[in-house]
């Protein structure tokens, strides 16, 4: 009992040699690599065009923050203002006179 596809008898529904049963399955076994690899392919352009997308959106927004006035600061109501900064205290200077000095005007 011989299958109906066995290569070295040939096709008897469509009466096909061997070498044409054989050529015939390696293009439907490349058709099918072929559309796994597009399959692929498409997925990973899909992938990357979000990632585009998403890094243009992210661009976008930055430009549009970077070109925005620095708003002023707001005063809240319930909040004390912060105290003026301590003026800054300096020391008096005292000249110390030599001993000599001293003598002097004693």
């Amino acid at each position: 009992m011989a299958s109906a596809t066995n290569i070295h008898s040939g096709d008897p529904e469509t009466n096909e040699t061997p070498e044409e049963l054989k050529e015939r399955l390696k293009k439907e076994q490349e058709e099918l690599e072929l559309q796994k690899r597009m399959k692929n392919l498409r997925r990973r352009m899909e992938r990357a065009k979000r990632e585009y997308d998403a890094l243009d959106a992210r661009v976008s927004k930055m430009k549009r923050n970077f070109r925005r006035p620095i708003p002023k600061p707001k005063v809240s109501p319930y909040r004390p203002l912060d105290p003026p900064p301590p003026e800054i205290r300096r020391k008096k200077v005292v000249v110390l006179k030599s001993p000599s000095e001293e003598q002097e005007q004693n």
